[in-house]
Formats: C-alpha cells, sequence, structure tokens
C-alpha cells in the first residue's frame, strides 16, 4: 500500500492504491489521523488504484467521518473500483460514508445541497 496527497481547495485528498486490508488498516488510520491532528477535517480518499478494501477499514473510515463531521468535515472516498464499491455497499450498511464516482459527482452534490461548491477556498 502506497499513497499520495495534495491539497484542492480546503480538502486534504490522500491518493492510496494496493490492497487496503488488515494489514494496512493501522497505516491508513494512522495517516488521517496525522492529518486531523494537523487541523485538516476535509478529507478526501481517492481510491481509484485501489483493489480491496476490507469489512474492518470500511467500519473504521465511518467512525473517522463521524469525527470529522464532528469537528464540521467530512471524510469522503472518491473514484473507487467496482470492487471497492460493492464492498462499501456491502459493508456500510447505514451509508453513513459517503462515496462518489469522481470529484465532478462530489461537486455536484454538493453545490446542490449547500449552495457552494467542494474543491474552492470559500467553501
Amino acid at each position: 500500500m502506497r499513497y499520495e496527497q495534495s491539497t484542492v481547495g480546503k480538502w486534504w485528498v490522500l491518493k492510496f492504491n494496493g490492497r487496503l486490508d488488515s494489514f494496512t488498516q493501522d497505516k491508513v488510520v494512522g495517516v488521517i489521523d496525522q492529518g486531523s491532528a494537523r487541523g485538516k477535517i476535509h478529507i478526501c480518499l481517492d481510491l481509484r488504484e485501489v483493489s480491496f478494501l476490507s469489512f474492518s477499514l470500511i467500519r473504521l473510515l465511518a467512525m473517522k467521518d463521524l469525527e470529522m463531521k464532528n469537528q464540521g468535515g467530512q471524510l469522503v472516498i472518491m473514484n473507487a473500483t467496482a470492487v471497492v464499491v460493492k464492498h462499501l455497499e456491502t459493508f456500510n450498511p447505514t451509508k453513513g460514508l459517503q462515496h462518489y464516482k469522481s470529484f465532478a459527482e462530489f461537486e455536484k452534490q454538493l453545490v446542490l445541497f449547500t449552495g457552494s461548491p467542494a474543491f474552492s477556498e470559500a467553501s
């Protein structure tokens, strides 16, 4: 498992690749925790190059999303592969952890509900 990070507006984007499973979940959660400790509460996980996402990590990510929401932020998943989307839909029964096909889809939804774009400094 490897990752790259970037910032788009107020969003901290983490692009992961490989398998995200019980062997790598501590590292994934650790990266998110380090960012939130530095005040990054709008986190986007780009999973276009992830081949597997474990049930236990989906639960941990859902808990991290709740933590972010309690601080006025959010954790979202973008660009997930078909296998990862299937796992998200199967193991995320409350649908609390949101996933989007693309940044454009997320932007469209956010503008629809809030009137403000996701990836600008003003949002």
